[in-house]
């Protein structure tokens, strides 16, 4: 099973992780080896073994697999969409008049 495979199995199985990166890390955990507890030490030793993927890897296959697949995105999806259609303008705003005024 891929790890997109995994994800997509989790997002839709687990609502939750939608949501929670971390969740979604422990969850692809316990799917990958049954047990819901390692230590951190662990973890990063099955990394490193390509036993299972990295935190980056799950994020990113996250984000495509929601982009693809707007029922498994999160309840956080548009309330974040709003608020960079807020936030974006104020980022690309000249402020070489502004700072004249200082």
């Amino acid at each position: 099973m891929t790890t997109k495979d995994k994800v997509i199995q989790i997002l839709t199985e687990q609502p939750h992780t939608r949501d929670s990166d971390p969740a979604l890390f422990q969850a692809v955990i316990g799917l990958t080896h049954c047990i819901h507890a390692h230590s951190y030490y662990e973890i990063t030793e099955l990394q490193q073994k390509k036993l299972i993927p990295s935190h980056e890897s799950m994020r990113r296959c996250r984000q495509k697999v929601q982009e693809h697949n707007p029922y498994l995105r999160g309840k956080c999806h548009d309330e974040r969409q709003e608020l960079a259609e807020i936030v974006t303008p104020l980022v690309n705003t000249d402020f070489t008049q502004a700072s004249m005024l200082f």
